[in-house]
């Protein structure tokens, strides 16, 4: 058995002994000992299931995986088409030339394709078998088209073309399965775009299967630990860029995301209230609470828990609730048991819910709520309010609010600039719980103890006393 700790193996280093064993390996169809241990991982599961994914950071070897696993297709295959896909065929020429160069040394000399150049390279094995390389983008992508193919290489499939990705896919990958067994590989790092298709067509499908393995830079072995290092240094000043190139985290470009401003490492803390008044220390605590909701029948509904820490002037997010098609007892029911979890520390708990007419005369009515409605101006002016509290770092996020923490990492503006809206995403609806935020900043009683309320004018801003 071969071992290798490098992304491909030196043929000058090999003794006369392994390089026969691995002639004899490769002459029985099999490649895997041409892979470090995580791409093993890609290896097995791809030779079990008819759909396998590598969602990993870069320098892992995605690419290199893919390549040996079509080269081993066409091997164990005779007249078998592989086709392995870039974002653009520019991209894919480069990549795959390369990797081939590496790669086809290590072949005997008789299972060795011959290379065809040209606007679409190709390899044509000694069995008959060919491997294709193509771009996904639209004035590539009627090359995918045929009469067939028996393995498909779908290579960092997060950036192929958002607008022609379901076309692509459905329009002329898919349909190659119905006449042949058709199998599929997908790789990818991390979209910028925290929409793309990818996302919720290919990568939820892949997790729900259980055939996607994921990588960061420290699963690398390429990589030493003063290697990541230097190369962490390098973005220190992008943190965003660094989780999702090299940790494999989903998080979006800057450049759209609407609150760019929110970062874990400042905004999201276990906050503990105080139990004692520290300028009076034999009365206890009591805080101002309040609960914020955007509530929807079409869109989730959003409903954050928070109270206000006057001691030392911030926003603490408690609790969260999204949930779609909502009906107004659930509501109800909901808002009364987050209210239920506060009381213990705030002196009052009141609501600010974002409801249509009819719902809000149902709440008042017949649930006997006494809420106020949020104040609403241009969609970017009320983001800004939010912004500006998370640049001074006013807003303190309990860890439990998962779903609120990755919408503020995740959300995005739409990709538009004749109105100013929330992208829509299966995961994270109209980003309902962002806009309850949105409400929970301008609600909050900044610089007033409890009790001292004066709702119309606030900021979080400390004003100067007269």
């Amino acid at each position: 058995m071969l071992c290798r700790e490098t992304e491909v193996l030196d043929l000058s280093k090999m003794t006369e002994k392994q390089r026969h064993a691995s002639n004899t390996l490769i002459r029985r169809g099999n490649l895997r000992h041409l892979l470090h241990e995580k791409q093993q991982q890609l290896y097995d599961l791809a030779h079990t299931h008819p759909e396998a994914m590598i969602y990993s950071s870069r320098k892992v070897g995605k690419s290199y995986a893919m390549v040996v696993l079509g080269i081993e297709h066409c091997l164990r295959h005779p007249n078998q088409i592989v086709k392995h896909v870039f974002p653009t065929l520019t991209l894919a020429k480069e990549v795959v030339s390369e990797l081939m160069g590496k790669i086809i040394p290590f072949l005997p000399e008789d299972l060795q394709p011959r290379a065809y150049r040209g606007a679409r390279p190709h390899w044509v094995f000694p069995n008959g078998s060919v491997y294709h390389i193509n771009g996904a983008d639209p004035s590539a992508a009627n090359g995918l088209r045929g009469p067939r193919s028996d393995l498909f290489l779908l290579d960092e499939i997060c950036f192929w073309d958002k607008g022609s990705f379901s076309d692509t896919l459905f329009g002329a990958i898919i349909p190659q399965q119905t006449t042949v067994p058709v199998r599929i590989v997908y790789a990818s790092t991390p979209p910028e775009d925290t929409t793309h298709p990818s996302l919720d067509i290919v990568i939820q499908k892949m997790i729900k299967e259980k055939t996607l393995v994921k990588f960061t830079i420290y699963d690398s072995p390429l990589m030493t630990p003063e290697k990541i290092k230097e190369l962490e240094k390098l973005y220190v000043n992008k943190p965003n860029q660094w989780r999702r190139e090299y940790l494999a985290e989903l998080v979006a470009n800057d450049d759209r995301r609407v609150c760019p401003e929110f970062l874990r490492k400042s905004h999201v803390v276990d906050y503990l209230p105080l139990d004692r008044d520290p300028q009076i220390y034999d009365q206890e605590m009591t805080y101002s609470g309040f609960i914020v909701a955007d509530y929807g029948i079409v869109d989730n509904a959003g409903i954050l828990g928070c109270w206000y820490d006057h001691l030392e002037n911030k926003m603490v997010v408690e609790f969260e609730h999204a949930e779609k098609a909502m009906g107004l007892r659930k509501f109800k029911e909901t808002l009364d048991s987050i209210e239920e979890s506060m009381v213990d520390w705030c002196e009052n708990v009141d609501y600010c819910i974002d409801v249509f007419e009819q719902a809000g005369f149902e709440l008042r009515s017949e649930y006997m709520l006494s809420f106020r409605r949020p104040s609403k101006g241009k969609i970017e002016d009320q983001v800004g309010v939010l912004r500006n509290a998370l640049a001074n770092e006013r807003i303190v996020i309990n860890p439990r609010c998962k779903q609120l923490i990755l919408q503020l990492e995740q959300g995005l503006w739409k990709d538009t600039e004749k109105t100013k809206d929330f992208e829509r995403t299966s995961e994270h609806g109209h980003l309902d719980l962002v806009a309850a935020l949105v409400y929970a900043v301008k609600f909050c009683p900044w610089g007033r103890r409890p009790g001292q309320y004066n709702i119309g004018n606030l900021s979080f801003v400390n004003r100067r006393r007269k």
